[in-house]
């Protein structure tokens, strides 16, 4: 098959973060095949981000539920829309359980199925002789170095922007429900609202009513914290990042989003979850055992640098 014809597809679901962090991996495959019909899977949270790259002809959107007929609907479209690889990016066990298998016993023809390795995939290819039949496979390496993440395309409606003030620093507080070992303490941001308020700059605290409560208690702390609860969407949040002087939050989706501006941000972390941490010029990772370790004085020394730098170009 030629590339012309060539038909991908790029399985890459959440979370929000780390769909993030691996765009420049799906760039890197959509650039080495340039004529080819690319689909990317996704969840549904993320089609908006994915459309605005330009980069994929097509969707399938994949809610990680268990109900029969979601779960029916695309194993029919990865065994018989007849794609010649699929790169599967999730990295998680589940992926390959939930859809390689019946994938590989349905599908009629030969297909490839790439696994994430350094610097490039791992190759199951399948030679099928008839449908309903494990065919005969063999693994190949496949070189694709992975590129930097960019968020250059993404842009929102920025409606609530005019309630900016001229100076501020953007605080990310919340994160999943699930991970609480991932929270730096209210009580902290509130307390480094108040020391960045005596500096005149003032904090845009972001979030979603999810955590109304949390951003009211830090927006308590000082007059020159705003709130600005649901009044960005995930697709605003480049614009706003690039409009601060810098970025803290924790390890979550729209920390990362910040991350890849490259405005200077400090993303705090507790040595569970270090591995996530994204490196780059730009980033600073605070990392303790017990994110509740982290300082605030640790975290103002770092925003008094990135100031001193900024006034010093200003």
């Amino acid at each position: 098959m030629t590339e012309k014809t060539k038909r991908i597809l790029i399985i890459k679901l959440g979370a929000l973060g780390d769909f993030i962090l691996q765009t420049g991996q799906m760039k890197a495959i959509c650039e080495a095949y340039p004529d080819a019909h690319v689909t990317l899977m996704t969840g549904k949270a993320f089609l908006k981000i994915a459309q605005q790259t330009g980069w994929f002809d097509d969707y399938i959107i994949d809610n990680r539920t268990w109900h029969p007929s979601d779960w029916i609907r695309i194993i029919k479209k990865l065994a018989f829309d007849h794609y010649d690889m699929i790169f599967d990016i999730q990295m998680q066990k589940r992926t390959k359980q939930r859809y390689y298998f019946l994938t590989r016993l349905l599908t009629p023809k030969k297909f490839c199925w790439a696994f994430e390795a350094k610097n490039g995939y791992r190759v199951i290819e399948t030679h099928k002789f008839c449908p309903l039949h494990w065919g005969n496979t063999h693994e190949y390496f496949l070189p694709l170095p992975n590129q930097k993440a960019t968020l250059s395309f993404c842009h929102g409606e920025n409606k609530n922007f005019h309630l900016l003030p001229q100076k501020f620093i953007l605080m990310i507080p919340g994160c999943s429900p699930n991970h609480p070992y991932k929270r730096w303490p209210i009580a902290s941001y509130a307390e480094l609202a108040r020391q960045l308020a005596k500096m005149d700059i003032s904090s845009v605290v972001l979030g979603t009513s999810v955590e109304q409560k949390e951003i009211e208690a830090i927006c308590a702390a000082t007059p020159k914290a705003v709130n600005f609860c649901d009044k960005a969407s995930l697709l605003d949040i480049p614009d706003l990042a690039r409009k601060s002087l810098a970025i803290v939050g924790n390890d979550t989706g729209p920390t990362h989003m910040a991350e890849i501006t490259e405005k200077p941000t400090i993303t705090l972390f507790c040595k569970k979850t270090e591995r996530c941490a994204y490196k780059a010029p730009n980033v600073s990772n605070l990392i303790k055992n017990d994110i509740t370790d982290i300082s605030v004085q640790e975290v103002m020394n770092k925003l008094q640098s990135i100031i001193h730098n900024a006034k010093k170009l200003a």
